[in-house]
């Protein structure tokens, strides 16, 4: 588990690192958070057909968890903000979108910030819209949990924009840390994917001819 004053340290250093921040544009990964878990679904193929039809081009969906890779003219935020305003008209529902330039993105696939213990875990990274908000979701978070008298099972870290952590297989929802993080959903903006999924996407993004 970090402290607040390693939380913010680790964010100014990541801030040094290549960062999927705002004024690339070109080829973004959108992240969308909650599709097709907890009775919002939305279907890849009507996500795709909505990104085109907003603007987008070469769209590419992921997995059923709402990760679409595109091209936009946008930066990252401005991309996030259209598909969010394309999904609420089309599908009638305020879905949150992320979107980071794509190697920047690719990068996060590599340097895992937690090394998980020996045994049968799972790595996770939840993204967040920038650095800084990853540092502040990672402070909250050690707040969340010393308020309630409680402490993560297992390390986690600021890596890039997003927050790594781990945990054991098939306690993803129970652990405490999973538990806090979904209670700080409404004021810390975040949606989770497995390594594995960032991985995937990375081997996309690297060769694009790869059969998603």
């Amino acid at each position: 588990m970090v402290r607040l004053d390693e939380a913010m340290t680790r964010t100014r250093q990541e801030q040094a690192r290549p960062d999927p921040g705002p004024g690339e544009r070109g080829e973004q990964v959108l992240l969308l958070r909650g599709i097709n878990v907890g009775g919002i679904k939305l279907p890849m193929a009507e996500l795709a057909r909505i990104l085109q039809e907003a603007g987008f081009a070469a769209v590419r969906t992921v997995l059923a968890t709402g990760n679409a890779i595109l091209t936009s003219e946008l930066d990252p935020p401005a991309t996030g903000r259209r598909a969010e305003q394309a999904i609420d008209a089309q599908f009638g529902h305020r879905i949150r979108c992320l979107a980071y330039p794509g190697p920047g993105f690719a990068a996060l696939a590599t340097g895992f910030p937690v090394q998980p213990p020996h045994g049968n875990y799972h790595r996770y990274l939840s993204f967040t819209p920038s650095p800084a908000a990853a540092g502040a979701l990672a402070a909250a978070l050690e707040e969340q949990l010393a308020c309630r008298g409680l402490r993560a099972a297992e390390p986690f870290a600021v890596h890039g924009p997003a927050l790594g952590w781990v945990a054991e297989r098939g306690t993803s929802t129970s652990d405490p840390l999973a538990q806090a993080l979904q209670r700080l959903a409404p004021t810390h903006l975040h949606t989770t994917r497995n390594l594995n999924t960032v991985q995937r996407m990375a081997r996309i993004l690297r060769a694009p001819e790869h059969d998603a």
